[in-house]
């Protein structure tokens, strides 16, 4: 109470009630959403990725769990490859959230390098929470390539090598060739798309190719010849 004290003889003293609430921000940060992160602890494995290809952004979540705005908030990227292999591309972090509000975080890893060893980097979120500031998450990821391997009836083909289809009557369809294309790589292989070029004698069907293939992963597609005219005929798989 705020008391004024005067000759003023029906408010002597002149009383004042004094109210406030007491509260402190409190960031909290999960990944994934509901799951808490320590500070200083707490990591995101991007797992292995091919360098050069950004792998799928993980999303992290800011969260104000105090009883006072939370302000000053913005994230960077530090530590020996934060700022080389470590991205955020989206939306910045706003200014500030209100006890209980949220906003998200993307975090993409894009490896420049297939050195096969982790790439780490720290994720660093300033606040005016006075005990967690700057909130850190450690980031990993490896940087890897990925292997091709090419193979019909079980054989592994050489790039650059060829496919002898044999003798056919122009007109009549031939024999018909399986091909498998395996991801022999700790990587994903990504932006697979076979083609045919050369003579128009060679139908392939590619419609199993998917366009990425996991390390370990394989695809099939064939391959027919169908002699439109006589003598040898050739094309080429890319």
């Amino acid at each position: 109470t705020l008391e004024i004290a005067s000759d003023d003889d029906d408010e002597n003293p002149f009383l004042v009630a004094l109210t406030g609430e007491g509260g402190i921000p409190e960031i909290a940060v999960e990944y994934p959403a509901g799951t808490d992160l320590e500070n200083g602890t707490g990591t995101i494995d991007f797992g292995i990725d091919p360098f050069g290809f950004p792998e799928p952004a993980e999303v992290v979540t800011v969260r104000n769990t105090g009883s006072y705005p939370l302000s000053g908030l913005a994230a960077s990227l530090a530590g020996t490859h934060g700022s080389t292999d470590y991205a955020l591309p989206g939306a910045a972090l706003p200014e500030t959230l209100a006890p209980g509000e949220s906003a998200e975080l993307i975090v993409q890893f894009i490896p420049t390098t297939a050195k096969d060893v982790p790439l780490n980097g720290t994720l660093e979120i300033a606040s005016s929470d006075d005990d967690e500031n700057p909130f850190t998450i450690a980031l990993t990821g490896i940087g890897s390539d990925a292997d091709i391997a090419v193979f019909e009836s079980g054989l592994e083909l050489t790039s650059g090598g060829s496919i002898n289809f044999g003798k056919q009557v122009i007109g009549r369809s031939g024999l018909v060739k399986v091909f498998t294309i395996r991801n022999n790589g700790p990587a994903s292989l990504v932006n697979i798309m076979p083609t045919l070029s050369g003579a128009t004698d060679f139908i392939a069907d590619f419609g199993n190719i998917p366009s990425d293939l996991a390390s370990g992963a394989e695809a099939t597609f064939t391959v027919e010849f169908i002699p439109e005219t006589g003598g040898i005929r050739n094309t080429m798989i890319a």
